[in-house]
């Protein structure tokens, strides 16, 4: 497997560039592009960037963006050619519990 950088992109849609499906609404998320002798290459997003973006587009709290990304991003784009999602969100999870124990 092999990570090629990719470049920025704008506007809130889906576009199909070269068989790989990139989500352009989270072009900060964007990661890159994994190849694989026995597939299509897929976009790969960072699944905390993501949530960072919908909390920071969407005025969502963390808990909120996670919810919106699970259940319209992630499972929305899990089909074989859709994009592949970093399982990175611990380090959200902890600020989120953090600031909660903060607040109590």
């Amino acid at each position: 497997m092999s990570i090629q950088p990719v470049s920025v992109l704008e506007e809130f849609s889906i576009e199909e560039t070269a068989n790989v499906v990139i989500l352009k609404h989270f072009s900060q998320a964007l990661i890159g592009v994994a190849d694989t002798c026995d597939s299509e290459p897929h976009a790969i997003y960072s699944s905390a960037a993501c949530v960072r973006e919908l909390q920071s587009g969407e005025d969502l709290d963390y808990i909120d963006a996670l919810a919106e990304f699970n259940i319209n991003i992630r499972v929305k784009h899990s089909s074989t050619e859709n994009p592949l999602f970093l399982n990175d969100l611990a380090e959200g999870w902890v600020a989120e519990l953090s600031r909660i124990n903060r607040t109590e």
